[in-house]
């Protein structure tokens, strides 16, 4: 690939050199998107926003398993609080009982 003296067309030949072809480059250019400083910054904001949403999902979905295993970890301590309040009128029922004898 080679640019043309005046830089208005861009020579290509095949490997072989027996096909050369010529390329204007405002035709080339014309189609080529470019991206301004303003853009950049737009596309990077972008990709930011895009991975905060993404870690938000990620640590929200943690955080709903970690509530989820609290809760049942609190339904077990209420069961625990139930046995116990139950030894506790066991125990009274036996102080009663010698009371009476």
């Amino acid at each position: 690939m080679v640019k043309s003296s005046d830089l208005s067309f861009l020579l290509v030949t095949t490997a072989d050199g027996t096909k050369l072809n010529a390329f204007k480059l405002e035709d080339l250019v014309r189609d080529v998107p470019y991206l301004r400083a303003q853009d950049m910054h737009k596309f990077k904001e972008k990709e930011k926003e895009e991975k905060k949403q993404r870690l938000t999902k990620v640590s929200e979905f943690f955080k709903d398993m970690l509530d989820d295993e609290n809760d049942e970890g609190e339904q077990d301590s209420d069961e625990e609080t139930e046995d116990n309040e139950k030894e506790f009128i066991c125990i009274d029922d036996e102080q009663k009982l010698d009371e009476t004898v």
